[in-house]
């Protein structure tokens, strides 16, 4: 027996599919209801104590690692697979034409483009962190032209999304702005986009996550962040998501990522996808 256990107001859609798609049973359970005696228990976003097993996927500590924005963006700019960022505002380079896009200033928790500020010049950009707050985080601003999530399990991709917006030049493409995600096929996969996925997703120690990506005009890949727990309002995506979880419900093979399964050199959507799916 499994349970996913997800927060109050996050991911019921979301579980729900997934457990409906499985071939497993799957309990889906509130984090604050009492939690069934179980062999494996999956956190969906949440870090709730769990007493009765080691099978735990999806740690406390790498949910809360992914949680603190600025704290995952330290570890994400050390391998340079982020925009590059900054942490002190007096720290940031303006001369010499570098920035001359300008940056952007987050606060260290955020959701749905809110806690943003573009910012073209360095007064503008001490007010914006004084907004902010502390544990805000600076990057250098990457005038994108393609956003990604890409879901990740075990250090395979299972399935990637194309962000639509009819605007490209807002800064931020989330729902609210009119942005849409639609399914990306499999032989159509940016193979530097599943790159630095799958990189960053190995930096989290999460089992599971989905990560934002965008392009540049050079066709850079960066990430962005990694959510513990996704949202997954289509079938389709419950569906990949529920054969992943199978395939390591039936493997019993619980570690991050399954010997076999490290990535060495790929060069092609074969060599990134997630088993289960091919």
């Amino acid at each position: 027996m499994t349970t996913i256990i997800r927060r109050k107001y996050l991911g019921k859609v979301s579980i729900k599919g997934i457990a409906d798609a499985s071939k497993h049973d799957i309990t889906t359970v509130r984090n604050d209801a009492e939690l069934p005696e179980d062999d494996v228990y999956i956190r969906w976003g949440c870090t709730s104590t769990v007493p009765y097993t080691d099978k735990v996927i999806n740690s406390a500590k790498a949910i809360h690692r992914v949680a603190d924005k600025a704290g995952f963006r330290r570890e994400l700019n050390k391998y340079g697979t982020c925009p590059t960022t900054w942490f002190d505002h007096r720290e940031v380079p303006w001369e010499a034409g570098y920035l001359k896009d300008g940056v952007i200033v987050r606060t260290n928790t955020h959701a749905q483009g809110k806690g943003l500020w573009h910012c073209k010049t360095g007064v503008d950009t001490i007010v914006a962190c004084d907004e902010a707050g502390e544990g805000y985080y600076i990057n250098k601003y990457i005038p994108k032209i393609a956003e990604f999530r890409v879901f990740v399990m075990q250090g395979r991709v299972v399935w990637v999304c194309h962000k639509n917006i009819e605007d490209k030049s807002q800064v931020a493409w989330n729902h609210k702005e009119g942005s849409v995600f639609q399914n990306v096929k499999w032989g159509s996969w940016n193979l530097d986009v599943c790159r630095v996925a799958v990189e960053a997703m190995n930096i989290s120690m999460l089992h599971f996550g989905g990560v934002d990506v965008i392009l540049d005009k050079d066709f850079k890949a960066y990430v962005l962040e990694i959510n513990s727990a996704p949202s997954l309002p289509y079938p389709y995506r419950q569906g990949c998501v529920a054969k992943a979880f199978d395939w390591m419900l039936d493997s019993k093979d619980y570690s991050l990522v399954p010997k076999g399964m490290e990535l060495t050199l790929p060069n092609k959507w074969q060599d990134y996808i997630h088993p289960a799916l091919v």
